[in-house]
């Protein structure tokens, strides 16, 4: 009989699973092979730190919970591009849900800055133009949440 020593990198924080085995036992093998398929299958990317500020300052402002099946936040992050958006049912049929944008910032690689963008009656989005772009992505955030011209919230 074979014996098996594995070394297991198991990281709970980032679900994410390493092993290296010394010497192959076929059953200890195949369940970590198994492990490891269905942690791949997971989304396994850590999170940004960047989508976490968002995460954090979206959880701060949302409505009280009594009231989230009739209006909510929430917010999407792809490619650098962040959307803030309310969740309601529509009006006409309060069985499908919308998402309404509030705001958008566009991180700029090349020049490191976020873009803060407002969405116009009109369903265009306009740089927001008493701030439209900073260095750090809380400023923006700010912003927002100050709302001083009310083309955020309303």
């Amino acid at each position: 009989m074979q014996s098996s020593v594995y070394l297991i990198l198991l990281n709970v924080k980032y679900l994410t699973c390493n092993f290296i085995f010394v010497r192959q036992n076929e059953f200890l093998s195949s369940c970590l092979l198994s492990l490891t398929r269905k942690l791949k299958l997971m989304n396994t990317s850590p999170i940004n730190i960047n989508e976490r500020i968002v995460q954090d300052f979206i959880e701060q402002i949302r409505p009280p919970i009594e009231i989230r099946d009739e209006l909510d936040l929430g917010y999407s992050y792809q490619n650098n591009v962040i959307e803030i958006f309310e969740i309601r049912p529509r009006w006409d049929n309060p069985n499908e849900i919308d998402n309404l944008s509030l705001a958008k910032i566009k991180y700029v690689k090349t020049q490191k800055i976020w873009k803060l963008y407002w969405m116009r009656g009109s369903g265009k989005w306009q740089s927001y133009d008493p701030f439209p772009e900073s260095s750090h992505l809380e400023e923006i955030l700010s912003v927002i949440d100050d709302d001083e011209y009310g083309c955020f919230k309303g």
